[in-house]
């Protein structure tokens, strides 16, 4: 009897530590992201990107070719109709831009600069990697919008920006992202509450990327950006001279 009840006790210690271990913490949340995504190692491999990319406003539609690097560089070139209207980039140390029919670059916001430093990480980097570029990831818990019960992940970068990150707790991608931003730091730096929806996502070289984006305004509900990913070359063969400020 004595056995028995022994038994008995370690089977309900087992059942109710089983409950307790039934959530994920933290690191199995990324873990099961980068998973998804193709796996930590695949994410790591990428050192660079080259994206061609449709954006669209209420107001205007644009391409746009995207260029970033691991070591902390990045270029855009904006076009209309064929013709480049706008560029900026960030050479590693510091950011410019260069309007259409310049040839002399002139400096970037500090606003301006801290967003495309943070679209570095976004392009190039998994969740489960930010830590380690100095930047503090938390697990908030869950939250339930529009029936779905996402898994909820804030990031704190290094320069205080806050991100909040909502993973589809079955595929564990993600599937909602909210800031507090400027549109466009550098045209208008008034700040205001987004929610970026990704999404369409394909397999590149075995890393999986969200094809199209919407952004909307969160007082407002009305759309605000639209980005539809037309090709992503992942490594590709880019001269380090595109990154350096034109002078």
């Amino acid at each position: 009897m004595f056995v028995k009840r022994i038994a008995i006790a370690f089977v309900a210690l087992a059942i109710a530590g089983c409950g307790q271990q039934g959530e994920p913490d933290l690191a199995e949340i990324l873990k099961r992201h980068a998973d998804a995504r193709g796996g930590a190692a695949a994410i790591e491999a990428v050192r660079a990107v080259e994206i061609e990319v449709q954006i669209a406003e209420p107001n205007f539609q644009v391409d746009g070719r995207y260029r970033a690097t691991r070591d902390g560089k990045m270029r855009i070139d904006v076009v209309v109709d064929g013709q480049r209207v706008f560029s900026e980039g960030f050479d590693g140390t510091r950011g410019w831009q260069l309007p259409a029919n310049e040839t002399a670059g002139t400096d970037m916001s500090p606003e301006g600069e801290a967003a495309v430093k943070r679209g570095i990480v976004g392009n190039l980097y998994g969740l489960h990697e930010l830590t380690g570029l100095g930047h503090t990831v938390t697990l908030r818990g869950r939250e339930k919008i529009d029936d779905t019960d996402y898994w909820v992940v804030d990031a704190t970068f290094a320069d205080g920006f806050e991100r909040r990150y909502f993973l589809d707790p079955e595929t564990y991608l993600i599937a909602r992202v909210r800031e507090e931003s400027a549109l466009h730091p550098d045209v208008n730096p008034e700040e205001k509450r987004f929610e970026t929806r990704p999404g369409d996502y394909r397999a590149v070289n075995g890393v999986l990327f969200g094809f199209k984006s919407e952004k909307r305004d969160l007082e407002s509900g009305a759309v605000v950006q639209t980005d539809v990913t037309k090709t992503i070359a992942l490594n590709p063969q880019i001269d380090p001279a595109i990154f350096l400020r034109p002078e």
